[in-house]
């Protein structure tokens, strides 16, 4: 894995279960700025999924985004 990527990233079961939103090109949604700031970016280390992982060797729901909270596509909510 290059270094600047998260280490659990191909194996992240919220990147496996949102990966579709970042096929989409005709808006950026907040699954991008996830990746971009957690994955990829400054947050990697502070990512909750990434810390949970760190200290107890087992995985979150797959719902559960970097920052801790439970994420929903439905813009209703």
């Amino acid at each position: 894995m290059p270094k600047g990527i998260c280490k659990y990233y191909l194996n992240c079961s919220f990147f496996k279960r949102y990966d579709t939103e970042l096929t989409r090109k005709d808006k950026i949604t907040i699954f991008h700025q996830y990746i971009e700031v957690y994955c990829f970016g400054k947050l990697m280390h502070d990512c909750f999924r990434y810390i949970h992982l760190e200290k107890t060797g087992t995985s979150l729901s797959d719902d559960i985004t970097p920052t801790g909270v439970k994420f929903s596509l439905d813009s209703s909510s």
